[in-house]
């Protein structure tokens, strides 16, 4: 089991307070978040959620147009088809339900 302790990487190997190499901490949190490697590509990468999770009758405009110019809409859409909530590849809930019964 890994133990975790407060960021701070001062001092060295041979002092009792060395908390490791910070590289090693990013493979971990990498290891532990395992996304899709489609995520590093996709427009809405560091955006936040609020744009891409409006309120009924919100626009949606601006997700719409993050979307528009991601090079894996079809890695997300994809990924997202179960999904209950926001904009995902450019497609609200109701379209991607649309689109999953259009497609049956």
């Amino acid at each position: 089991m890994m133990e975790w302790f407060p960021l701070s990487f001062q001092g060295t190997e041979d002092d009792p307070g060395y908390l490791g190499d910070p590289a090693d901490l990013y493979i971990d949190l990498e290891d532990l978040l395992q996304r899709p490697e489609w995520h590093r590509h996709a427009a809405c990468r560091g955006k936040g959620p609020d744009t891409f999770y409006v309120g009924r009758g919100e626009p949606s405009d601006p997700a719409r147009a993050i979307c528009s110019t991601c090079p894996v809409t079809v890695e997300c859409l994809e990924s997202a088809r179960h999904e209950r909530f926001g904009i995902w590849g450019g497609m609200s809930t109701r379209q991607r339900k649309a689109d999953r019964r259009h497609a049956a």
